[in-house]
């Protein structure tokens, strides 16, 4: 009976053993190849689309729906306009709708495309038979445990479960105009990087190099992103002694959508093991000028943004 139970004991380990190696193997990272592949292909862009649920709800109030159909018609104009001006990792791309871009990875040419798409992710892992959901969320703006991302997948790898080419988290589950310009600026950063076979060590040594762009630019800080229980105006002047601007968020999106020559601007997204990072761009053209983590601390919430930590890795970056 002990030998028995020894013995089912052993293949239920090897079996978990094999199911977990299975599984890193599964979510291990691309290598360098597949990006030289990928780069080949064609693009295939999800547009967004009514979710039918949403859409039998919100049809009892006609003004709310009227307004999720203005908001989604507002993302996809978004899109068009990023895609259109920053994406250069394949020569080719289409703007489809999310079935017609699933019917194409299935058929005969599946390996002729990439798909990149817009969805929502959580902290928790997704269920691995959960596909993306390309509709656009109404009304609502994300905490650190749900946000909106932009995924660059192959046909082969649609599932949540895969390897994505690239994935670049949004601050909100709602983006707006500059927030998907800032998507598409960092998702080129960041194939270009892989597509050379640069690690993450390398990345930040780079970027390292980058930092004394800003000495040229003027930072803009969203003011609902300054903390300022820890900073007034005498403070940010002596730990950031560049160029700065404290404005609305409206105002920044707009020097980023315009590619303004003389403006940098802060994203901060969330990470992975409860990491919130920090990413100063160059809205000229799209320059990472600083990557850096700091530990989210669930109790600050979406208010532990740029504080006296931060704004002194700021300046620290553009020396």
């Amino acid at each position: 009976m002990k030998k028995l139970f020894l013995l089912i004991s052993l293949l239920v380990l090897g079996s978990l053993t094999t199911s977990l190696f299975a599984q890193q193997q599964q979510n291990a990272p691309l290598k360098k190849e597949a990006y030289e592949d990928a780069a080949k292909r064609t693009t295939l862009v999800v547009l967004m689309s009514e979710d039918p649920k949403k859409t039998i709800k919100l049809k009892k109030t006609p003004e709310d729906y009227a307004a999720y159909q203005n908001d989604i018609q507002a993302f996809n104009d978004h899109l068009k306009a990023a895609v259109d001006k920053w994406w250069k990792f394949t020569e080719k791309f289409e703007y489809h709708s999310y079935g017609e871009a699933l019917k194409m990875s299935k058929g005969k040419g599946a390996k002729s495309y990439v798909v990149l798409m817009y969805q929502l992710q959580r902290n928790t892992q997704a269920p691995p038979s959960q596909v993306i959901n390309a509709v656009l969320p109404y009304k609502k703006l994300s905490t650190p445990e749900e946000w909106g991302c932009f995924e660059l997948r192959t046909p082969e790898n649609l599932l949540a479960s895969k390897p994505a080419l690239s994935i670049v988290k949004l601050p909100y589950l709602a983006p707006k105009d500059g927030d998907v310009v800032f998507a598409m600026q960092l998702m080129q950063f960041d194939l270009q990087n892989k597509t050379e076979g640069l690690n993450m060590g390398q990345v930040k040594r780079n970027v390292l190099n980058n930092g004394k762009v800003l000495q040229s630019k003027t930072l803009y800080f969203d003011k609902t992103e300054v903390d300022d229980n820890e900073l007034d105006e005498t403070q940010m002047k002596k730990l950031y002694t560049y160029e700065y601007v404290i404005e609305d968020r409206d105002t920044i999106q707009s020097r980023i959508v315009n590619s303004s020559a003389d403006a940098a601007y802060i994203m901060i997204v969330p990470g992975e093991m409860n990491k919130m990072i920090h990413y100063i761009i160059s809205a000229e053209d799209g320059t990472v000028c600083l990557i850096w983590e700091t530990t989210y601390d669930p109790k600050q919430k979406r208010k532990q943004r740029v504080s006296v930590d931060a704004l002194k890795n700021y300046g620290r970056m553009a020396k």
